[in-house]
């Protein structure tokens, strides 16, 4: 018999590589029985969890017990809302520009004064001063309510030490929830009108200010604590003296990242009314598939977005004025004759915010129009394209795909046959070779041409997320991607499930390939950097209900305007992240390999990309 000592324990990674083979075993033979088993397709209704009538069984009592107090306070905010913003609309917008302006110049200098300037005209050139003003006086309120919620949230939980774990689950989940989710609750209690959407945009606001500060509080050097507590600190006088000013640069991030999610919420609370302010143009401009009106609204919002980041950020800076003191007092000044302005106009009936319109968006519209009517025969035949070649394969696989219709042939048995043999020879060479990467892909790959995103079997969705959660992090990322994914289908969601995934991955796909395509153009070409960089800020800053008015003018309601405007949104972040991966690379690196004789083709795929692949995946993750 062997030595105790000759006897070793079956290597971990052979055990894992067995795994991964009844794995993927077990996925093929799913797949291969879905078709023949109706119940493999659709999730069974016996399993299926009453979950939306247990939670309005448990949220009817609290919502009866709270609406008294919740409606007392909507009318109280419908008033001061009602109050503030006819107000502000009543002061001439000269003064209001001209105080502005001069706001900027004395705390960020004439730079950011043009800016400012520029911004301000153009919003009264297009005739959208009036509906400007009213979506400033909601952030008004919205935006200081979410960052001092924030701050003492953040404060709170700093001073009793809370479970930092904990806190990032919750603010991951409050980051992640759908921005219409937040607005389904807030309804209920508050009911239609402006204050659902004011506590909305306050609550989806919090989560950046709470993770900035923390994040500073962690970043405070002990010894910086140990040196105010030995100077005999009281806790107060520790927090106020010493972690608030060292932590302040990360707060400061906090009050930019909330003013922009208040910003981003703002066309997502049109939707349940209130005030005619930008977001409801907008929101308008989609209903009707009006671009012009669209296009000059969102502009509007993004030049909004700067002005009110740049004067916030010039604010909090800490820069001394310089001399500029007197350009302060004349900010202040003005404002206050626009505010007697507007009271002697309310007190005796003058009108005195007449705003002139320079630009006619009609006329955008008009022409695009007539583009999509001289186009139509070319947009029709190309939508019908995409959909027959790209969308139907991946939603639905290639036996429901191909029509002769379409294809010129019909999908048969044969076809079926040939298209597993490869796949099959395809993944026994993958493993044989030690490629089980690679055989995975393939393997799911060969299961979308067969059935398709959406008609993958349940029980093999339900695999092959468990196994990625397992494959990419360990047991408990399975259990969890695992056990979401059924929650999910239990909940009666498993269709819009599947449709949701199948938009993702090719949209996500299309997203990245033309995105990474371009941010590999830009990393070579300085012109192309310059010229895709505006073009970026602009995709990051439009109202994501933009994206939809030109899909929706070109190719009318369907799965492919859906999929152009996800695209339209999601491909600046490939863009960005891929120029700053290759541009990031060390010169010197570069230099050796052109001396060991590589061609740029070659250096490019053997050194940059996979140097810079952590910035690139970044970027996927982002797309």
């Amino acid at each position: 018999m062997p030595a105790e000592s000759d006897i070793r324990p079956f290597p971990s990674h052979r055990r894992r590589s067995c795994v991964q083979i009844l794995v993927l075993a077990a996925f093929a033979a799913l797949v291969a029985l879905g078709a023949a088993l109706p119940v493999l397709k659709q999730f069974p209704d016996a399993m299926t969890l009453p979950v939306a009538l247990v939670v309005e069984t448990m949220i009817q009592p609290v919502v009866t017990l709270l609406s008294p107090v919740t409606q007392a306070i909507a009318t109280a905010m419908d008033l001061v809302l009602k109050t503030v913003i006819p107000f502000m609309q009543a002061m001439p917008w000269p003064l209001m520009i001209a105080a502005t302006f001069a706001l900027a110049l004395a705390l960020g200098g004439p730079s950011l004064a043009v800016l400012t300037g520029l911004a301000l005209l153009y919003t009264v050139a297009s005739g959208y001063w009036l509906q400007t003003v009213a979506t400033a006086g909601l952030l008004a309120i919205a935006l200081p309510g979410g960052i001092v919620l924030g701050l003492f949230a953040a404060t709170l939980i700093h001073l009793l030490g809370l479970g930092q774990r904990w806190i990032g689950v919750v603010l991951d989940v409050m980051q992640t929830f759908p921005p219409f989710a937040y607005l389904i609750p807030l309804l209920v209690l508050f009911g239609f009108g402006p204050a659902a959407g004011l506590f909305s945009t306050i609550i989806y606001a919090v989560p950046p200010m709470v993770r900035a500060t923390l994040l500073g509080f962690r970043r405070i050097d002990p010894d910086t604590i140990a040196a105010a507590q030995i100077s005999g600190c009281t806790r107060l006088q520790q927090l106020f003296l010493v972690e608030f000013p060292t932590a302040r640069k990360d707060i400061l991030l906090g009050v930019n990242q909330t003013t922009m999610a208040a910003l981003g919420m703002i066309v997502i609370t049109a939707v349940i009314g209130g005030f005619e302010d930008i977001g409801q143009v907008v929101l308008q401009a989609v209903r009707k598939a009006d671009f012009g009106h669209g296009l000059q609204a969102g502009l509007v919002l993004t030049l909004l977005a700067v002005v009110i980041d740049r004067i916030i950020r010039a604010a909090t800076s800490g820069a001394q004025l310089r001399g500029r003191k007197p350009l302060l007092a004349l900010s202040l000044s003005l404002i206050l004759i626009a505010i007697l302005s507007a009271l002697f106009a309310r007190e005796f009936g003058m009108r005195t915010n007449i705003v002139p319109t320079l630009f006619d968006p009609r006329v955008l519209n008009d022409r695009l129009i007539g583009l999509v009517q001289a186009w139509a025969p070319q947009l029709s035949a190309f939508k019908t394209s995409v959909v027959s070649f790209v969308l139907m394969p991946a939603r639905l696989g290639l036996p429901t795909a191909v029509q002769p219709r379409f294809w010129g042939v019909a999908w048969s048995g044969q076809a079926s046959l040939a298209l597993g043999l490869v796949a099959t020879c395809g993944i026994l060479l993958a493993w044989w070779r030690g490629r089980g990467a690679l055989a995975n892909l393939l393997a799911v790959v060969a299961a979308i041409m067969f059935c398709g995103i959406v008609g993958l079997p349940w029980p093999a969705l339900l695999l092959l997320v468990t196994a990625a959660g397992w494959k990419f992090g360990d047991l408990r990322l399975a259990f969890l991607t695992g056990g979401s994914t059924l929650a999910i289908m239990s909940a009666g969601y498993h269709d819009a499930l599947s449709v949701s995934l199948y938009l993702c991955v090719v949209a996500g796909l299309v997203s990245f390939g033309i995105g990474a395509t371009l941010g590999l153009i830009a990393a070579k070409n300085e012109q192309v950097s310059r010229l895709m960089r505006p073009v970026t800020d602009l995709l990051q800053t439009l109202p994501q209900f933009i994206f939809l008015i030109p899909a929706l003018l070109f190719f009318s309601v369907g799965e492919l305007t859906g999929l152009i405007a996800i695209c339209i949104y999601a491909v600046a972040f490939p863009i960005r992240y891929v120029e700053h991966g290759l541009r990031q690379i060390d010169p010197a690196l570069l230099e050796v390999a052109q001396q060991q004789g590589c061609t740029p083709f070659q250096s490019l795929i053997l050194i940059e990309i996979p140097t810079a692949r952590p910035t690139i995946l970044l970027g996927l993750n982002q797309t």
